[in-house]
């Protein structure tokens, strides 16, 4: 497949017909470790089984929660699959304790 036909399927996948941003809800103890999820509005990275807020200067702290806890997944759903198949996002999520 040709980076164009993947870079088409993920444009799908992250607005609709509007512009708009897609997303779906998922557990949050269900999702893999690199996705990006929204929690009261704001970005945060689901690694080490813990939630990081994104800012624009970096991660802050870790925050842990309820495996059962419903968000928001940012991350495409092709890309999820991806993560959960076992390819690791360089992220430095290694770095994040």
């Amino acid at each position: 497949m040709h980076i164009e036909k993947i870079d088409e399927i993920l444009h799908q996948e992250r607005t609709d017909k509007n512009g708009r941003k897609v997303t779906f809800e998922a557990a949050v103890g269900n999702l893999p470790d690199g996705v990006f999820i929204q929690m009261n509005g704001e970005p945060y990275l689901f690694a080490n089984k813990m939630i990081w807020h994104w800012t624009p200067f970096g991660y802050e702290g870790g925050v842990s929660f309820s495996e059962s806890t419903k968000v928001a997944v940012l991350t495409p759903g092709s890309v999820v699959n991806a993560f959960r198949s076992g390819y690791r996002p360089q992220i430095g999520i290694r770095d994040l304790k």
